[in-house]
């Protein structure tokens, strides 16, 4: 018998879709903002250097495994230097850094991602923005992200990270 292979991955990620999730936003978007607990696991050389991220390079193709079929989608690195706020002074908010997936070109996504959450898509829609349907994102490696559905409280709340 061989070996078992170990491989790194980025911890999973659950999130509750919304309007920008969907494009139903002004911008329509279809994004969101990764938690800030995640940060350290993109800024990690090891992993940042497997999706192609860096100071330079702030944008990465990945894939969406989606009902086992792969789906294109971005990794984006996003530097906001804070200096053009409308309630606030210049300089008054640090210069943060945050990632974001984004599949806004990808019809193919768009369309997957809409079938997948029908339910929820058809919540947000109709305004309801607390349904109980989760999308939930596990790192499978490389540049590969499997999502499946859930339900707010049926995720693995007791390994989540702090």
């Amino acid at each position: 018998m061989g070996r078992p292979s170990v491989w790194a991955v980025i911890p999973s990620l659950a999130i509750t879709p919304g309007k920008t999730f969907f494009g139903l936003d002004k911008q329509e978007a279809h994004c969101f903002t990764i938690d800030k607990r995640l940060h350290r696991f993109f800024e990690d050389p090891f992993f940042s250097g497997v999706l192609g991220l860096s100071e330079y390079r702030k944008q990465a193709d990945v894939v969406f495994l989606i009902g086992e079929r792969p789906f294109p989608a971005k990794l984006r690195r996003i530097d906001q230097d804070r200096s053009r706020t409308r309630t606030r002074k210049p300089g008054e908010l640090p210069h943060r850094t945050v990632y974001q997936f984004q599949w806004n070109n990808s019809d193919d996504t768009i369309h997957a991602i809409r079938e997948m959450f029908e339910h929820s898509y058809q919540q947000v829609l109709s305004g309801n923005n607390k349904h109980t349907e989760r999308t939930v994102f596990h790192h499978v490696g490389e540049n590969i992200f499997l999502i499946r559905k859930s339900e707010i409280n049926s995720d693995l709340l007791g390994t989540e990270i702090d």
